[in-house]
């Protein structure tokens, strides 16, 4: 399972940002579960809304039915552990989304996260690794995918190797 940050949802409908083609090449390709936490759903529908229109909010939403993205539970232990993780790193910023993904991964044991934000997921610490690993790494390098010791182009179609299985 990854767990996907709002950034490369973004990116993934930006078709003219530099982070297009790194997030669309994890999206399509990737055997592996998207997940998605509601925080995290929640400022893309209202970025896509915003920046590319309804029609973009309603592709991305969309791809969760057609099996492309999954839906993470947050629980009230998550917004619990996210306030304490948002109180934590009061001073770097940390928002309740992005407090909300480090709880997720760590009540899920999850190691992997689709993201662009080094600046706060490379400080973090979750308490079930020794930093959270990224799927992404920066537009000027290629994707890799590293593990811990609609409009315009929005959402990729159906991933063949992932709903073949289902």
């Amino acid at each position: 399972m990854i767990l996907v940050d709002t950034d490369v949802l973004v990116a993934a409908a930006n078709d003219r940002g530099s982070n297009h083609r790194s997030a669309l090449e994890l999206l399509e390709t990737t055997a592996e579960s998207l997940l998605v936490p509601p925080t995290v759903i929640a400022e893309v529908c209202y970025l896509l809304h915003e920046r590319a229109g309804s029609r973009a909010e309603v592709q991305f939403l969309r791809a969760f039915e057609l099996g492309e993205l999954d839906l993470a539970e947050l629980t009230l232990g998550d917004l619990r552990r996210s306030a304490d993780l948002a109180n934590q790193y009061a001073d770097l910023g940390l928002g309740g989304t992005d407090a909300s993904i480090v709880a997720i991964a760590e009540r899920l044991d999850i190691v992997q996260l689709a993201t662009f934000d080094r600046r706060h997921f490379s400080v973090v610490r979750p308490r079930h690794i020794e930093g959270l690993p990224f799927c992404l790494p920066t537009a000027r390098s290629r994707p890799t995918l590293r593990r811990s010791s609609g409009g315009p182009g929005y959402l990729p179609g159906p991933r063949p190797n992932r709903l073949a299985s289902a």
